[in-house]
């Protein structure tokens, strides 16, 4: 059973706030980081699972080839796979057709939000003790805006959920947010967001006459990079910043 979640530490980038300074910064975001400091970044992001009535997630289950030593083998097992949502109303939408297809499931499960920081831990437990992964489901509309901002060659395979971040066309740095004197690196879940910070950025230093390459990663390869490279001494604070309907949707459930 997967705890759902209800206190949230957002962090809401508002554009045009009051409490927000604007810069770059020169940094390489590939920096190693503790499991406690992964946590602390996929913390605020809400991710948005369905649950039966026991709290199990619903999954699929499959067949793959078995590894031995990280290797694929010619052997087989079954593995089971349980859909996480990056879009509350996609999961909804879900929901809906279940309702088509098997109306007695539908009536029995429930679309909940559960933070990235929890799933990223239990998924680990999960794969050792029940076999069981987390697939990511992107939405459909950004997934397939973000492939026009990727070379040709790669659109076709990139069926991962995206996220976007600003750098300067002319120096390459990261656009940066300034909150409480604290430096981030904000990466959205959502183009249209970036594209207000951007906006407001432009905005409010027309003197520095400053344009942007908005720049395509994934969520998974974030996570890796995270955990696993090595390549600058000093921290670099990333923000992964949730949908807006996420954020909105935490704050109903708050107010429920």
């Amino acid at each position: 059973m997967i705890r759902t979640l209800i206190r949230w530490s957002l962090i809401l980038v508002v554009v045009g706030t009051t409490f927000f300074s604007w810069g770059v910064i020169d940094n390489s975001i590939a920096i190693a980081l503790t499991e406690a400091e992964v946590l602390q970044i996929l913390k605020p992001v809400p991710v948005f699972i369905i649950l039966d009535q026991k709290g199990n997630p619903l999954v699929v289950e499959m067949t793959k080839n078995a590894r031995v030593d990280g290797a694929f083998t010619d052997n087989t097992e079954e593995v089971f796979v349980a859909g996480a949502f990056i879009s509350p109303t996609d999961a909804k939408q879900f929901v809906n057709r279940l309702q088509t297809d098997n109306s007695e499931l539908a009536e029995q499960v429930t679309v909940v939000p559960v933070s990235l920081a929890e799933l990223y831990q239990q998924e680990k437990s999960f794969r050792e003790q029940k076999n069981l992964s987390f697939n990511f489901i992107p939405n459909e509309e950004i997934l397939a805006y973000a492939k026009t901002l990727l070379p040709e060659e790669n659109r076709q395979r990139f069926q991962e959920v995206p996220l976007f971040a600003a750098k300067d066309a002319k120096s390459r740095q990261y656009l940066i947010v300034s909150i409480n004197s604290e430096q981030i690196v904000p990466f959205f879940f959502d183009n249209r967001q970036l594209e207000q910070m951007i906006s407001k950025y432009q905005e409010t230093n027309p003197e520095k006459n400053a344009t942007f390459d908005i720049q395509v990663v994934s969520l998974a390869g974030v996570i890796r990079t995270l955990e696993t490279e090595t390549d600058s001494d000093e921290m670099l604070s990333i923000s992964l910043v949730p949908l807006t309907e996420s954020q909105q949707f935490i704050q109903n459930l708050r107010q429920q």
